[in-house]
């Protein structure tokens, strides 16, 4: 016996010793559990959970009490303290008969009670959208039912010296009234009144009710409950004729012919019958759904989407985290700048409430625009939002990493700048171009006396762009007679341009961008004599130590090259000499491209096809040309012609007026005073 003690007291020594070594209090466990006394091992230490080295029923967070969670409308005993917070519970020490918002009281709801505890009552009247009314001084169930019975309906009976009518109204009226109240009773019940039986509907709490002859409601409507052949009538009808009844049918969402028992948070709700839903069998009103059918997609209650149509975004769509519009979303108002937002077109958002398609006007000029995005467990319910178009934040964007920010709304196109500065290689990537709104606002283009024409910002897409022709040595500069497009000379205008060439309609088209780029770089082109690039290659060299020197450099067969010699003291007159800066754009058609993409972008600026259907006039996109002789140093020498269209816009694009540019002789045949903002161009 002895032995036996002792070695159950060695035992006992080495389990302690062992529990003292090893057991420590876990927050949470990695298996998952919450406040376990374990080791150190076990316990799951990532975001910021605790660990202590004393028993858990010694620790602040793993103590017990009453855990009080509103939103859900209960009161947990016995809880943990840290479980508690971390499901959005209140906790408190306290025990959960000693809290006052977990004693239970009656908890009025309209017409009906429940005997429960504030938080519940709170949430039953959320969960219902009625007002709810808590009574802590009801201390038992049968004291708080007791409560609802004055507001019981059932039928009132009124006697008559013929005859007896009825009301279905409360026993409190009922008695107000000196009638007799018949509990659980319809006015159609035998022998109790003059009100009979009909096929009659009428909507009531989102059900439809058969209706009795005094036009009292019934119960829900049911069609096997009702017959015109009185010989047909059962007694299971004659009883729904005569208590009050919970219904005896159920409806699904999309509705039903013989059934009035609407549930409207699983999607059906009474409805006035009308063409397009499902026809009752008794009376006019029907369970419709609740979900809308529109362009043959159905939208369910509560969905929202942006309207489609002629010239409008095709609904824009974000993030709903985010509300920042995708890649794959700015690509498409970027390829489509020329048929999206165009001129009258305004964006509207489309809801679904109770069946019927609601629309909603995002506002004129698209100062708002739709968009809209998928949200739920699946992704599949549809939200839109009239959001403001903030496009005037563009224009002051000056580098291409603040414009293409997913935080604004705006794209950037390379080229020129709305400065007009022309800035250094190393600088183009990032600051040489305009940043232009992706979604286009409008303007009051047709009424310029408000001052709402869009007429400065339409402004911003205007390019004046100064061209220089080279003339042969031995012609007279001022003598433009004889650059005649089919001069069997092969000096026409078109083919001695310096400086900034791409300006000229059709300038570097036939060589394309690739041959181009050959030419500023001094690389081998062929075919130059047929190509609108002076035949003075020398001209394409700069100066370094002058970049007003421009004529260093030499031709060798096809090629451009430029002398390039380090600058050594007293190297005498050849010093650093380089290809000169590369221009913005290599050809015309890269030029009149970028500024139609600029313009049209600003806002109902260009030539568009507006919401009408109409085109805005061509004269809202041309190009004109003032012909001048000047200076060997650039100054002007004389002007030799008015300002002439050179090109005007079409629907295809820029169409050039060849009796204008290839001037043969005589004035211009068109005159045109060019007004900044006319017809909200620019």
């Amino acid at each position: 016996m002895k032995k036996s003690v002792l070695f159950i007291l060695i035992l006992s020594f080495i389990l302690l010793e062992s529990f003292l070594v090893s057991a420590v209090c876990c927050e949470k466990v990695i298996s998952g559990d919450w406040c376990q006394d374990a080791e150190e091992s076990q316990c799951d230490l990532s975001n910021d959970l605790r660990m202590n080295f004393q028993s858990c029923d010694r620790t602040t967070y793993c103590a017990l009490g009453t855990c009080v969670d509103v939103n859900a409308g209960t009161c947990s005993p016995n809880t943990e303290r840290t479980v508690c917070e971390k499901e959005g519970g209140t906790w408190d020490s306290k025990k959960i008969n000693e809290i006052e918002m977990c004693k239970n009281g009656c908890c009025v709801l309209g017409e009906d009670v429940a005997f429960v505890n504030a938080a519940e009552c709170k949430r039953m009247g959320s969960k219902y959208a009625i007002n709810s009314v808590f009574n802590a001084d009801v201390k038992t169930e049968l004291a708080c039912f007791a409560l609802a019975e004055p507001t019981e309906i059932g039928a009132c009976v009124f006697s008559g010296e013929y005859d007896n009518s009825c009301k279905m109204i409360p026993r409190a009226d009922c008695l107000a009234q000196d009638g007799k109240f018949n509990r659980g009773l319809l006015c159609t019940a035998p022998g109790l009144s003059n009100c009979a039986k009909t096929s009659k509907t009428m909507c009531k709490d989102e059900k439809v009710y058969f209706l009795d002859s005094c036009n009292n409601f019934a119960n829900v409507y049911n069609s096997k409950m009702f017959t015109s052949d009185d010989s047909a009538w059962t007694p299971e009808m004659e009883g729904y004729w005569t208590k009050i009844q919970d219904p005896t049918c159920n409806v699904n969402k999309d509705g039903a012919a013989s059934c009035g028992n609407c549930n409207y948070l699983e999607g059906s709700t009474c409805s006035a019958y009308k063409a397009g839903i499902t026809k009752p069998d008794y009376g006019e009103n029907v369970c419709k759904s609740l979900a809308c059918t529109y362009n043959g997609k159905t939208y369910q209650h509560g969905e929202s989407w942006c309207a489609e149509g002629t010239g409008l975004n095709p609904g824009i769509t974000v993030d709903p985290n985010t509300g920042y519009i995708g890649e794959d979303e700015r690509k498409i108002l970027i390829d489509n700048y020329d048929t999206l937002n165009l001129p009258g077109t305004e964006s509207m958002m489309l809801r679904c409430a109770d069946g019927e398609v609601i629309k909603e006007a995002c506002g004129p000029f698209r100062g708002k625009v739709c968009k809209q995005g998928m949200i739920g467990e699946f992704n599949n319910f549809s939200t839109a939002r009239c959001l403001i178009n903030n496009w005037r934040s563009c224009v002051y964007l000056k580098t291409k990493e603040d414009c293409v920010n997913p935080v604004v709304e705006c794209k950037w196109i390379t080229g020129e700048r709305f400065d007009g500065a022309i800035l250094t290689e190393d600088r183009r990537e990032n600051e040489q171009g305009s940043c232009v709104p992706l979604i286009a606002p409008g303007f009051r283009f047709y009424d310029v006396t408000q001052n709402q024409s869009g007429s400065e910002i339409c402004a911003m897409g205007v390019s004046t762009m100064g061209v220089v022709y080279e003339t042969p040595i031995l012609e007279r500069r001022a003598n433009f007679d004889k650059q005649d497009l089919d001069a069997s000379d092969g000096n026409s205008v078109h083919q001695d341009c310096l400086e900034n060439c791409y300006a000229i309609p059709k300038y570097g088209d036939a060589l394309g961008i690739s041959g181009m780029i050959k030419v500023w770089k001094g690389e081998s082109v062929s075919n130059l004599q047929t190509t609108e690039v002076s035949l003075a290659k020398g001209q394409y060299c700069t100066r370094d130590t002058n970049a007003n020197k421009t004529k260093l450099g030499k031709e060798t067969g096809d090629n451009i090259n430029c002398i390039v010699r380090g600058s050594v003291e007293n190297e005498g007159f050849f010093e650093n000499v380089a290809v000169r800066m590369l221009p913005l754009f290599y050809t015309n058609s890269q030029w009149v491209s970028f500024l139609t993409e600029r313009t049209r972008s600003l806002g109902d600026c260009g030539y568009k096809l507006g919401a009408s259907g109409d085109y805005s006039p061509t004269s809202s996109e041309v190009m004109l040309a003032k012909f001048q002789t000047v200076k060997q140093n650039g100054e002007l020498k004389e002007d030799v012609t008015e300002t002439c269209i050179i090109s005007e816009a079409t629907r295809t694009g820029l169409k050039l007026n060849e009796e204008n540019y290839y001037r043969s002789g005589g004035s211009c045949s068109d005159v045109y005073t060019f007004s900044n903002g006319t017809n909200g161009s620019g």
